[in-house]
């Protein structure tokens, strides 16, 4: 991965710190086993994961080269896996 600049290290700091409170909830939710509000969450994360994506693609292409590995990263984190929810129903659990 390429090193980012300080401007490109911001944008990925800015985005996981607009996620923090998702991811929180996320983890709230699955240590509580609540497979429905994990998934529900999962996707909200996401969707809101896509829009972000989809603007700093559209207002800056040159910071969203610099910044894609890292924003896929982001996205390919287990907790927003089915892996990571299907952990919750009891046919997975042994």
């Amino acid at each position: 991965m390429n090193k980012l600049t300080k401007k490109q290290s911001k944008i990925i700091d800015n985005v996981k710190k607009a996620l923090w409170s998702d991811y929180k909830l996320l983890s709230n939710y699955h240590d509580e086993g609540n497979y429905d509000s994990v998934r529900r969450v999962q996707r909200g994360i996401e969707d809101r994961l896509d829009g972000i994506s989809s603007f700093i693609i559209y207002s800056d292409t040159d910071a969203w080269d610099a910044v894609k590995e890292s924003f896929y990263e982001i996205i390919d984190d287990h907790v927003l896996s089915a892996d990571y929810a299907r952990e919750l129903l009891p046919e997975f659990q042994r």
